[in-house]
């Protein structure tokens, strides 16, 4: 067993000069990033919007309706739960029988384009 130093050799945080003040008058709000790749709208194929229910969306609603879809249809492998077992429509879009929904972004790249790419 890991034995714990006694509270008094314990080293203690130091506090920064002047951070006594609690006020937020020096912090500054970022500016939220817009548009990013990941929140852009994209354009989905249509063997993918027929799973997700939309034509155009970003890559998160994508993944979150993805795996709403898993849990609704109870995809997951029972023998291994870090696997999941694609029905005639998922194989459509995925293109392999079980696969492993961490990686689903990989499959799913092929059926969304940005429509602002040249």
């Amino acid at each position: 067993a890991v034995k714990k130093a006694p509270a008094s050799k314990r080293k203690k945080k130091k506090k920064k000069k002047d951070s006594d003040d609690d006020s937020d008058d020096d912090f500054e709000e970022k500016p939220k990033r817009k548009n990013s790749l990941y929140s852009r709208e994209m354009v989905l194929s249509p063997d993918l919007a027929a799973v997700v229910g939309g034509e155009k969306m970003p890559r998160s609603e994508v993944v979150k309706r993805m795996w709403a879809v898993i849990k609704e249809r109870q995809l997951q492998d029972p023998s291994d739960k870090q696997y999941i077992i694609c029905d005639e429509q998922l194989l459509k879009v995925f293109g392999e029988r079980r696969l492993k929904p961490f990686g689903m972004m990989k499959y799913l790249k092929k059926h969304i384009t940005d429509p602002n790419a040249s």
